[in-house]
């Protein structure tokens, strides 16, 4: 991370890839974006030991994702042409 050329080489990713630190003058935002980033890491390193969601999945086969849609109530996930998540709850989304 220190070489010059490996910055200069890798710039896109490592813009992508590296944490930030959102600075912003309000504490309460601060403590604000600091629980949720908190809760994300929680979920990223701990799903495997999360209950499964009660939803109902209509359709099988492909599981291909050109691009998700959630519908306008917050209650369906449209996965792909083949595949659709419905009653998902709205505390996930």
């Amino acid at each position: 991370m220190h070489l010059q050329s490996y910055r200069e080489k890798f710039s896109d990713e490592l813009k992508k890839s590296l944490p930030r630190i959102i600075l912003t003058p309000d504490a309460k935002k601060f403590w604000e974006l600091s629980r949720a980033g908190r809760n994300l890491a929680e979920i990223h390193l701990n799903y495997e030991s999360q209950p499964p969601a009660q939803v109902e999945i209509i359709g099988d086969g492909d599981f291909s994702v050109n691009k998700m849609r959630l519908s306008k109530d917050r209650t369906t996930l449209i996965y792909n042409e083949h595949i659709t998540i419905k009653k998902y709850p709205a505390a996930q989304v």
